[in-house]
């Protein structure tokens, strides 16, 4: 799964999901961050985190 499909199903489901630096933070109702879910973010968390930076970055020539 790409991640801002990844990203999208998240926010579906009422994760909040960011950078904090080099650090990914999560903010998930109960029972809602699935024991799989979290293993993704785990595993996927340096391609989330480059993801997160550039869409926050500002665009070349501004």
């Amino acid at each position: 799964m790409r991640v801002p499909a990844l990203l999208v199903e998240l926010r579906d489901r009422d994760i909040q999901v960011w950078a904090d630096g080099d650090r990914l933070r999560c903010n998930a109702p109960a029972d809602v961050l699935t024991p799989e879910l979290r293993d993704q973010l785990q595993q996927r968390k340096n391609d989330i985190l480059e993801f997160l930076h550039s869409a926050g970055a500002p665009a070349p020539g501004r």
